[in-house]
């Protein structure tokens, strides 16, 4: 996970002064190299997975705590081996010895209700299936985003505010405002809203408070006028769940998945409560705690089943939406465990997983001095110098938790991918005692590709299956490497020039990106193809993908890859001055027509950004584009936004950290949310053309009796 840039509005939290220190120590690594001196890392000898002596710390199957008392123990092993190996965050664990705990929740007689346990709310209503508007990984499993659509009505969600549009319009316009509400309840609360989910017309908003330490999941339900309802919030003790590429909540069959984290030693352990708590909060404006409960204890945990020095509890929840209001809390089954520092959430239709790996702070950096001399670039690590991994699997119907021995890192979450009885990744397959990597530019980055049988998963960690790996050829430079899985292959790509973004006007051209095509029933038959670009973006689209990247400083390329019998690169168009703004996958969206022709948008800008943002606050324009059946492009034009009207005022979360411009298709339907601005466009031939424009922040004037916002008028174009 990456820590979110801190605003004026925020104080650093300790999970986020870590991962600063880890991106500072990152850019600094030679330096450190050269000043490091003699410490007690070297009385240690080994990482912290290769020291037997930490065995106590770990078990060979997922095993439970016993209660508190086995969990102070646990503490006592993990503060006592960390001294012992100097390390520095040491001193921030609790001993365990003197600290207090709640006691695990007893069980109820069979007959009482006991206002700890998990609640289920009986009644569920049954959600309308909603227009899935939003670029997610995998089918059937909805993504958090910045706006969904519920029937007639798309809801858009920036600033801590709730938008939502009409779409049959009224008066004559196409399109027409329905309502706004805000999120927040306080405007001096440390809270930024970043994602929605949507299920039938229940709206699902996850923030994170720096002020609570908590991740907060707020409901709300929409009319059939399409105005806002608000019903409850929720907060879940954890620390940012925020990362710059992948999405901390996902929607599947009705359910809530979310993958929240706690570092060990941000626990508090000196309170009653240390574990996890649900919080639920009075709807009303003054924001009342009405109840709490513990959402687990240290009965409910796994132990780690890997030797970590740095733990974190991880807890994967998923959790029922679609209850009638006023449940005392959200009904969640939740699987807590310790795991590694580095982690990556991915969820298919049936399963969440998260791969766990020991972090960047548990290397021995006097050990890289000696390890950069006797290491060689080219040669390719084996299984065993690998670094090891764990892949928890938690069943979404059931809650139930397994695990699987793996090795190295992916990339990202579009690096793994689970398919009938097949659970895949592509790794990175680095000596983790060789900084090669950082050390010399021009040595190779090895990576591997993962393909187990389910069944792998179980009770017990067991040990790497050395069948399950196939090493691929190295690839020039880790930095920019983009991978994505689609049915029936594995399409990864670097560019050789190290990295993708648009160069100075004086600077040479980039170096052109390529692409390696791995099918999944052959994976030895490995080809590669050349762009005639760099490689910037890598986005599955059909049967096919869609490539971005730049030469210079003319606009942005596209090239489109066909899969279907020889792979090939069909087209290439060139954006001309125009170039991409956002980083998200969810920037990219595309809709394919029965006949597999395409149209397709990103969002991009005149003036060419030195880097391309994850995120960017200024509105960018929608730039479209049409494939067709042959695979050729056709550019149609753009929808651009005006900016949000001067009198509007932004309170909370006014940074768009997961980006707020979107290509929207929807029916028949092209929309684009550019900023503060919907905007229609329809075709006339090869050229979109807008025909309505709604600015969400239009000057409001009166307010309403019923304490609602009075509706703008939407302007429809000639």
């Amino acid at each position: 996970m990456s820590c979110r840039p801190l605003s004026s509005k925020v104080e650093p939290s300790g999970s986020e002064v870590r991962a600063m220190k880890r991106q500072w120590m990152a850019l600094t690594i030679a330096t450190a190299f050269l000043l490091a001196s003699s410490s007690a890392w070297s009385q240690a000898g080994r990482y912290a997975y290769e020291d037997r002596r930490l065995d106590a710390l770990r078990s060979e199957t997922l095993t439970r705590f016993e209660g508190e008392r086995d969990f102070r123990r646990y503490l006592r092993t993990l503060r006592r081996e960390a001294e012992r190996r100097g390390v520095w965050w040491a001193e921030d664990l609790p001993d365990g010895s003197k600290q207090k705990f709640a006691p695990d929740a007893a069980p109820c007689d069979p007959d009482e209700v006991c206002e700890a346990d998990l609640i289920v709310v009986t009644g569920s209503r049954i959600a309308a299936p909603n227009p899935v508007i939003t670029n997610s990984q995998e089918a059937g499993v909805d993504e958090g985003d910045t706006v969904k659509q519920i029937g007639d009505h798309l809801v858009v969600l920036q600033d801590g505010r709730l938008f939502s549009v009409d779409l049959r319009g009224n008066a004559g316009m196409p399109i027409a405002f329905a309502d706004r509400i805000d999120v927040y309840t306080d405007p001096d609360r440390d809270i930024w809203y970043d994602e929605m989910l949507v299920s039938g017309n229940r709206i699902i908003v996850t923030g994170y408070s720096y002020e609570d330490n908590a991740s907060e999941i707020t409901l709300l339900d929409l009319d059939a006028q399409g105005r806002f309802v608000r019903l409850d919030a929720f907060q879940i003790s954890s620390n940012d769940y925020y990362d710059v590429d992948n999405y901390a909540t996902r929607l599947v069959n009705g359910r809530l998945v979310v993958h929240v984290p706690l570092y060990i030693a941000d626990l508090d352990f000196s309170e009653d409560q240390p574990w996890p708590v649900m919080r639920r909060w009075e709807s009303a404006p003054e924001r009342q705690q009405s109840a709490i409960r513990q959402m687990f204890g240290a009965r409910d945990i796994f132990r780690p089943v890997q030797s970590v020095l740095q733990p974190v509890l991880h807890t994967i929840s998923s959790c029922r939406i679609n209850a009638p209001a006023g449940a005392p809390f959200l009904d969640c089954d939740t699987a807590a465990f310790i795991g590694g520092e580095e982690s990556e959430f991915y969820v298919s239709p049936a399963h969440a997983y998260l791969w766990s790996a020991p972090g960047f702070d548990e290397t021995d950096p006097e050990q890289f001095i000696a390890a950069v001399e006797r290491c060689a670039a080219k040669d390719s690590p084996d299984a065993r110098d690998v670094l090891p991994a764990a892949v928890y699997r938690m069943e979404l119907a059931s809650g139930r938790l397994e695990v699987a021995a793996a090795a190295g890192m992916p990339n990202d979450q579009f690096a793994l991918d689970s398919a009938g009885d097949r659970f895949r990744a592509l790794v990175s397959w680095r000596d983790p005692h060789c900084l090669q990597a950082w050390a010399d530019p021009n040595a190779r980055t090895f990576l591997a590709f993962v393909d187990m049988p389910e069944h792998r998963f179980g009770q017990r960690l067991g040990h790497l299956s050395p069948r399950d790996y196939m090493r691929l050829p190295g690839i020039p430079s880790p930095f920019g490497l983009e991978n994505r899985f689609t049915a029936d292959h594995l399409v990864y790509g670097w560019s050789r020039g190290g990295y993708s973004y648009v160069p100075h006007e004086d600077s040479l051209p980039l170096k052109t990106g390529r692409l390696a095509i791995l099918p999944l029933d052959e994976p030895d038959s490995v080809m590669t193809l050349d762009l005639t670009h760099s490689l910037l973006r890598l986005e599955v689209l059909g049967d096919g993908l869609i490539a971005t990247g730049y030469v210079h400083t003319e606009g942005t390329h596209l090239s489109r890859l066909e899969l279907a019998e020889t792979p090939r690169i069909s087209d290439t168009i060139l954006l001309a001055n125009r170039f991409e703004t956002e980083g998200r996958s969810h920037a990219f969206n595309a809709t394919v027509r029965p006949d597999g022709s395409a149209l397709l948008g990103l969002p991009t800008a005149i003036v060419p950004p030195r880097f391309r943002w994850w995120f960017r606050s200024t509105q960018s324009d929608i730039s479209f584009l049409a494939l067709n059946t042959d695979g050729a492009f056709t550019q149609l034009g753009e929808l651009s936004g005006d900016g949000e009207a001067e009198a509007y005022v932004c309170e909370v979360s006014c940074v768009d950290w997961y980006g707020n411009s979107r290509p929207i298709f929807t029916g028949d339907r092209i929309f684009a949310l550019s900023g503060s601005d919907i905007i229609e466009g329809r075709l006339f031939g090869d050229q979109l053309k807008p025909v309505a424009r709604l600015d969400l922040t239009a000057p409001q004037d009166v307010q309403q009796p019923d304490g609602s916002l009075p509706v703008p008028e939407s302007s429809a174009l000639n």
